[in-house]
């Protein structure tokens, strides 16, 4: 027989794993507990009880909750709910003139599921595959509109590769019909791009300097089609010496008026810029598979219509000099001759007939859009423009990027914190540029494989610069971290407390402040959160059900009003059809006693003028627990309709709320015997001693038998104010039954706070 005297200084391990009750030589058994619901581990180490819910307000129906914070001091959360967003900031329901701000969306709430979102100061970008992209805007402070993204000038699907499926069109600007050679066109194309090429600008003879021309001529340099319209003061209409290069409008290609050295006049014509090799349109009508009507929104080539006139390409400020006429076609001086129409087509990537990104992230100026196995970059510093080509007709590395995976798996998810992350169900990728020299872009870029681990399709959050990400079975949490060597590898967060997971995980968040902690929600209408500091090797699992008939369905995290700290929300549906939206009560912070606290759930506080009732009329006819001013003063009946709570005696602050379950249940105890471990061995508790910070309402369950006097005055008990909060080593000399598996339950019994910083027991160990 032996007395062994063991000290547990930290429960930042969290639970473990079944598969680590053989392990009582690992690090985390030292740090950890077999369950830990409703507790919470700070980083320091000690166990906190969880803080309850808040109740904001009842939800318009089934919802998911979006964080939005245009600004630290101006945070909303978005309840969106069936073709609906309704807006809280400042943690009440935003409303106008008594009435809730709203806008109509078009998601339905399976299509809400599956949205993605990306903010950017007063914009957040909404992305679902089967809608498309839409834009909200925050024009004042409770003033909200929803748009349609307009992506311009593309992004485009691969180029046409059959030569004989040709698009031609009648016109060159304006509103045009497009006929297809070949089947091609959907009902549901109105709205998508079309970008087309001419074959070749062989009609067009090309610009040299110092040759004679006349007013009407067309000519093309670096694949730009000019025509003369204005010529400078001599007689001899003749080119200039230099070469046009402008994009709109007209220019000089030489001076146009004077003499040179030799005394003769010098050169020069206005060029008016026409066109290039590329045109653009938008479908506007749908006719047939093979016709559709579009508005082109930039001028094609002439070689592709069937009809034009070179006013066409002549903008209408622009009075060409006179003898200038540009009323018909024009023919081309050699003996090259086209068919109206083109087989170098491509359609735009997105619309009803391919669906839309699912996915999007703002990075290095450029919105990147992410659809299937492909992904899209704006042009830099204009989000909306997906323009491949530069003013000069040119693809150079400031425009759009187009990329489509070597393996065709689609993203399920993308991060732009440090570098630009995404995964597919089958891999994780970074996106850099191919040379450190200069920026990435459409010729430096690099798409890097880093491992074959696979994704779920839910968002990761960021941490660190890396994202953290659930893996395509649902059940392990990953953390892309650094490798030192330009590698990311993925962690798994959940090595240690994979039965965290038994219930698969359905959403991700993160509340930095105060505690570091990924909050998660489970399929079962569970919470589960880590207190992750990875600088400090603190990893622990624990589990926070909701209170009973409440379940949780989405979660986010905003700063709350102060700026100081974030705040978790979440969305809970009742078992009545009800959804709640709720905000997780203040975590206490070191020197800071705050009144009026809230440890219940779906619960609402009060502080002011002496009051001997209190009103929850969401928890109309149900069973509440109520304290008042500090006291804990049992369970009491709402009344049904109103909500209300007749008190035995006025109190200055009060909560009430649901009951949930708070307990950590221990790992057995190893120090040792006088022949070896004490595991498996015969074993009784006979002294129990509990460090506790501001604690009250607790017992400690010891192999049978129980004990609940650590700061708990049941309720009725006669007492002139609350009792004072413990902060002190409490003893209980109790003696548990003989087993041979020594475990100790310290359950949170009242709806008061409680921090566990240490647990120390003396155990008698046989010796087998």
């Amino acid at each position: 027989m032996s007395r062994v005297y063991t000290m547990q200084t930290a429960f930042n391990g969290g639970e473990l794993s079944p598969f680590m009750f053989g392990r009582p030589d690992h690090a985390m058994w030292a740090v950890s507990c077999a369950e830990m619901v409703g507790w919470v581990p700070r980083p320091q180490g000690p166990a906190e009880a969880s803080p309850g819910f808040e109740f904001i307000e009842q939800a318009a129906g089934p919802s998911v909750l979006i964080e939005f914070e245009p600004y630290v001091t101006q945070a909303y959360v978005i309840e969106a709910s069936d073709q609906l967003f309704r807006f809280y900031t400042n943690d009440v329901l935003l409303t106008v003139g008594g009435e809730a701000v709203e806008v109509a969306t078009p998601y339905s709430y399976q299509q809400l599921l599956a949205l993605d979102w990306e903010a950017s100061t007063d914009v957040l970008y909404l992305f679902n595959g089967e809608v498309e992209t839409r834009i909200l805007t925050r024009t004042g402070a409770a003033a909200f509109a929803l748009s349609t993204a307009a992506f311009e000038n593309g992004p485009f699907l691969d180029r046409n590769a059959d030569e004989m499926h040709t698009l031609s069109f009648n016109g060159v600007r304006g509103s045009v019909t497009v006929t297809s050679s070949k089947a091609l066109f959907a009902a549901s194309d109105v709205g998508r791009l079309i970008e087309v090429e001419a074959h070749d600008l062989s009609d067009v003879p090309s610009w040299e300097p110092g040759i004679t021309t006349s007013l009407g001529k067309l000519m093309q340099w670096d694949g730009r089609v000019y025509q003369v319209v204005g010529k400078g003061g001599g007689t001899t209409v003749r080119t200039g010496t230099v070469a046009p290069v402008h994009t709109r409008g007209v220019e000089w290609d030489g001076l146009g008026s004077g003499e040179d050295l030799n005394e003769k006049a010098a050169g020069g014509v206005q060029l008016a810029y026409m066109h290039d090799m590329f045109g653009r349109l938008r479908i506007t009508g749908y006719t047939s598979p093979t016709q559709v009507t579009a508005t082109v929104t930039r001028r094609l080539p002439l070689q592709l219509a069937s009809t034009y006139i070179i006013e066409d390409y002549i903008d209408d400020w622009y009075t060409p000099d006179g003898g200038y006429d540009g009323g018909g076609p024009w023919s081309g001086p050699g003996s090259v001759s086209y068919t109206a129409g083109t087989w170098r087509w491509r359609l735009g990537a997105f619309s009803d007939t391919t669906g839309w990104p699912t996915h999007g992230r703002i990075k290095d100026q450029r919105l990147w859009l992410f659809k299937d196995d492909r992904f899209y970059a704006s042009a830099v510093g204009d989000l909306l423009n997906y323009d491949r080509l530069n003013e000069f007709g040119e693809i150079s590395n400031d425009m759009a990027i187009a990329y489509q995976l070597d393996e065709p798996d689609p993203v399920q998810w993308a991060s732009a914190d440090g570098e630009l992350f995404f995964g597919t169900s089958k891999a994780e990728y970074v996106i850099r540029p191919a040379s450190a020299t200069q920026g990435i872009g459409p010729q430096n870029i690099e798409v890097k494989r880093q491992t074959r681990h696979g994704a779920a399709a839910i968002a990761a959050i960021e941490l660190g610069g890396t994202p953290i990400f659930m893996q395509r079975n649902g059940r392990k949490v990953l953390h892309m971290v650094d490798d030192s060597y330009g590698r990311y590898i993925p962690v798994d967060l959940t090595r240690y407390a994979d039965h965290i997971t038994a219930s698969p995980f359905t959403g991700l968040c993160w509340q930095k402040e105060p505690l570091q902690l990924i909050w998660a929600v489970r399929e079962d209408g569970k919470l589960a959160c880590a207190s992750y500091v990875p600088e400090e090797s603190v990893l622990g699992w624990v589990r926070r059900p909701l209170a009973a008939d409440l379940a949780a369905r989405s979660i986010c995290t905003i700063t709350e009003p102060t700026g100081r700290r974030e705040q978790l929300w979440c969305a809970a549906e009742r078992g009545d059809g009800r959804w709640f939206v709720m905000a997780l009560a203040p975590w206490r912070e070191a020197g800071a006693t705050q009144y009026p606290f809230l440890m219940s759930d779906a619960g609402l506080t009060y502080s002011g003028a002496p009051t001997d009732e209190l009103f929850v009329p969401h928890l109309a006819g149900e069973d509440v627990e109520v304290v008042g001013d500090g006291q804990w003063l049992g369970s009491y009946t709402a009344e049904a309709g109103t909500g209300r709570i007749a008190l035995e005696e006025a109190v200055s602050t009060a909560s009430a709320g649901l009951p949930f379950d708070a307990y950590m249940v221990l790992v057995p105890q190893e120090a040792g015997g006088d022949n070896g471990p004490a595991q498996a061995k015969a074993q009784r508790t006979g002294r129990v001693a509990l460090r506790l910070q501001e604690s009250l309402g607790l017992s400690v369950e010891c192999q049978g038998k129980q004990v609940t006097e650590i700061g708990n005055v049941y309720p009725g008990t006669d007492l002139t104010e609350a009792i004072p909060a413990i902060t002190e080593d409490v003893l209980l000399d109790i003696v548990g039954a003989w087993t041979r598996k020594s475990q100790l339950t310290v359950r949170r019994v009242a709806p008061l706070p409680s921090t566990l910083l240490a647990l120390m027991q003396i155990t008698e160990v046989s010796q087998r």
